[in-house]
């Protein structure tokens, strides 16, 4: 099992992914759409189980989670301008962290007593990166795409930093509208119907 967290996890429930990407260097110049093994799916509820194995969930989880969290600290408190997000991997019994190119993060990765636990990858740009035209879709165009008659009803920022992911009625109609609006910006495009998370507003 790999579960995947983009730094900001605002507007969507985390998404589960049955494999890894390793890190990327470059992005096509058109929107694709994104990967098919990726499936939205909700966060499992807290577990008070005392025994992992006899809960159905992997016995590492627990471990790699703590692991993450140290990973997000570091990277959120330090190095906001590089980290693009992680992804617990139980089935590897690691956690993968995509970055840009940081000579100084990796460092302080391999400076840890659970470094061993962690594979870094290259990511083309971090969550911060992103998150800016993020924001600007899901907070301030909600009412400018309904009102085209192509609502936004789910948005993320993948945890590899390849794209903001657009869920959409019409993805082949956003693939051609979006870019026009968010210059220069990195989208893939799922098929969605239904209104996951309300998005609210800014001051909310």
């Amino acid at each position: 099992m790999i579960r995947g967290h983009s730094a900001l996890t605002l507007a969507l429930a985390v998404a589960v992914l049955s494999g890894c990407a390793s890190g990327q260097t470059g992005l096509p110049q058109t929107a694709p759409a994104c990967p098919a093994d990726v499936a939205d799916a909700p966060t499992p509820p807290l577990r008070t189980n005392p025994d992992p194995a006899a809960s159905g969930f992997p016995v590492n989880e627990g471990e790699l989670s703590a692991i993450g969290e140290a990973v997000r600290q570091l990277a959120e408190s330090k190095y906001r301008s590089v980290f693009a997000g992680l992804a617990i991997n139980t089935d590897a019994d690691r956690v993968d962290v995509w970055s840009k190119r940081s000579a100084e993060f990796t460092a302080e990765i391999n400076a840890q007593p659970w470094a061993s636990r962690v594979r870094m990858y290259e990511a083309p740009y971090s969550n911060a990166d992103l998150e800016q035209t993020f924001f600007r879709i899901i907070f301030d165009d909600q009412d400018y795409w309904k009102d085209r008659g192509l609502p936004v009803m789910s948005a993320l920022i993948r945890h590899e930093g390849t794209y903001i992911e657009i869920g959409t009625p019409d993805p082949a109609r956003a693939e051609q509208e979006f870019p026009q609006r968010y210059p220069g910006a990195p989208f893939c495009f799922v098929e969605d119907t239904i209104l996951m998370v309300p998005f609210g507003d800014r001051s909310g």
